[in-house]
C-alpha cells in the first residue's frame, strides 16, 4: 500500500510542478490554454487517485475515499475544459484550493513524522504553513489587486513550490516510515519468537507433572 501511495503522490507533485512552470513562464497565454492545462491536470490527478484505489488491497482500501475523490476531480477537470467562460473567473480560487490542500497534506505529514519519532517533524510544519498562506493569499487577496500576468506568475511559482515540497515530503517521509515499519516488524518477530520459545519450554514441564500424577495413581 505504501509503495502505491508513494508513487501516486510523486506523480501528483510532478503535475503541480509542470503546471506551475507553464503558468510562471507563460503567464500571458490565452485563458483557453490555461483552462485546458488545469483541466487536463485535474483529470490526470483524478485518474491517478481512482487507479490507486483499485491497486490497494481490500483491507487497505476500506474507509478510504480515493475513488470518490478521483471521480470528483475528473468531473472538475471536465468542467474546467468545457465551461471555460464560467471557470476562468474561478481559476485563482480553484488553484488556491489546490495549494491549500497541498499545505494541509504536509501538515498531516508532520503529524505522521512526529508519531514515528522523527525529531525534525517541525520542518514539515514550516513547509505546510508556507503553502497554506500562499493558498489563502491567492484565493482571497491577489485576484482583485494585480494583473492577470502577475497573478498567474505568482500562482505558477506557488504550484512549483507546493509540488517540490510535496515531492520532498513524500520521498523523505516514506523512507522514514519504511525504516520505522521494518523496526516494528523486527520487534514483533522477536517478541513472537520469545513467546514460542517460552511455550516450548513449558510443555515438557507439564508433561512431567502429568507423568508424576499417573505414577502416584498407579502406586495407590
Amino acid at each position: 500500500m505504501l509503495k502505491n501511495l508513494k508513487w501516486s503522490s510523486i506523480i501528483k507533485s510532478l503535475i503541480y510542478i509542470g503546471a506551475g512552470i507553464l503558468l510562471a513562464v507563460f503567464p500571458d497565454v490565452s485563458a483557453s490554454v490555461i483552462c485546458d492545462v488545469i483541466g487536463i491536470a485535474c483529470i490526470v490527478t483524478g485518474v491517478i487517485s481512482i487507479t490507486t484505489y483499485f491497486m490497494l488491497d481490500l483491507k487497505d482500501s476500506l474507509f478510504r475515499n480515493d475513488f470518490v475523490t478521483g471521480v470528483m476531480i475528473v468531473m472538475l477537470g471536465i468542467l474546467v475544459i468545457y465551461q471555460k467562460s464560467v471557470v476562468l473567473k474561478l481559476i485563482p480560487f480553484i488553484l488556491g484550493i489546490v495549494i491549500l490542500v497541498s499545505g494541509f497534506s504536509k501538515l498531516q505529514d508532520s503529524i505522521d513524522a512526529r508519531r514515528i519519532g522523527y525529531k525534525y517533524s517541525w520542518i514539515y510544519i514550516i513547509l505546510a504553513a508556507v503553502s497554506i498562506v500562499l493558498g489563502l493569499v491567492i484565493m482571497f487577496s491577489l485576484p482583485s489587486s494585480v494583473t492577470n500576468s502577475i497573478l498567474f506568475t505568482i500562482i505558477g511559482c506557488s504550484l512549483v513550490y507546493s509540488g517540490a515540497t510535496d515531492l520532498y515530503a513524500t520521498i523523505y517521509l516514506s523512507n522514514k516510515i519504511n525504516k520505522f515499519m521494518k523496526k516494528v516488524d523486527t520487534i514483533a518477530k522477536s517478541a513472537e519468537a520469545e513467546v514460542i520459545d517460552a511455550a516450548v519450554e513449558e510443555t515438557p514441564v507439564q508433561q512431567t507433572d502429568e507423568s508424576s500424577d499417573h505414577s502416584s495413581d498407579a502406586q495407590e
